[in-house]
């Protein structure tokens, strides 16, 4: 009764088709932080933020803490997997994520974009930590 029990429980978070589209936003295996994973499902942060509370609960997701950020992703690649596979009795292939059609939007955006009034994305995150790993600057 108690892998009856497991399963349920699992087949219950993904029955959810944001929590579903949660999940295919980690299919890459790269973690994300809650604003993105909100974007990508279409529901505000703090919805978002409950959706990966019953993950990280389940053992599907895991959560590193990077100052005070939390990102998100496959507590395994076992995870995606059985996803993968759950598309396959169904007959349809998961989309890759070139295929995605937002993706050509997003990605640009990823690298370097403003925000409000400083430096985002990866280049802005770059420029900030180099200084802050060298001990040029402090936080305040």
């Amino acid at each position: 009764m108690d892998d009856a029990v497991a399963l349920s429980q699992i087949a219950q978070l993904l029955a959810v088709p944001t929590r579903a589209a949660i999940l295919l936003a980690l299919a890459d295996g790269r973690a994300l932080p809650v604003s993105e994973l909100a974007y990508r499902a279409g529901i505000n942060t703090s919805t978002t933020s409950a959706h990966l509370a019953r993950f990280v609960k389940a053992g599907l997701l895991r959560v590193e803490v990077c100052g005070r950020y939390r990102y998100y992703c496959l507590a395994s690649p076992r995870v995606m997997e059985a996803a993968e596979d759950l598309f396959a009795v169904h007959g349809a292939p998961l989309l890759s994520r070139e295929s995605r059609p937002d993706e050509p939007k997003v990605a640009p955006l990823r690298s370097a974009r403003l925000c409000y009034d400083h430096l985002a994305g990866r280049l802005g995150v770059a420029l900030s930590d180099r200084p802050l790993c060298h001990s040029s600057c402090r936080l305040h």
